[in-house]
């Protein structure tokens, strides 16, 4: 089995970590005034812990770590409830963190090798 596409996992992590940046920022920057006594003690602590979340495992699927690779799917099936948006990105990271069959290059299996 080859590895999974880490490369486009990393990158769509860190698309994520832009988004819930500028979504619970903007929120906990812009809109305070209107937020409950709640909505102010539960907005940060969302902002920082899903920013810490995919975050990590950006770092971990650009190091090429296989649990950050399992924990991108466990991400994507969550995510999966949060349609439009999340249900686009859980199908993405479900589907470029699965490893996939050994691909072999036929034309240099076929070749013989040259024996001197």
């Amino acid at each position: 089995m080859t590895p999974a596409n880490y490369r486009i996992l990393f990158k769509t992590h860190l698309a994520l970590v832009v988004i819930i940046f500028l979504f619970f920022g903007s929120i906990s920057i812009f809109f305070q005034d209107n937020l409950t006594p709640s909505g102010k003690i539960v907005i940060p602590i969302e902002f920082v812990f899903f920013t810490l979340l995919h975050g990590t495992i950006a770092y971990g699927n650009k190091k090429e770590s296989n649990k950050a690779r399992i924990a991108s799917r466990v991400c994507g099936f969550l995510l999966f409830p949060f349609f439009p948006i999340g249900t686009v990105f859980g199908i993405f990271l479900l589907e470029n963190s699965k490893l996939r069959p050994l691909e072999q290059n036929n034309a240099d299996s076929e070749r013989p090798t040259k024996q001197a």
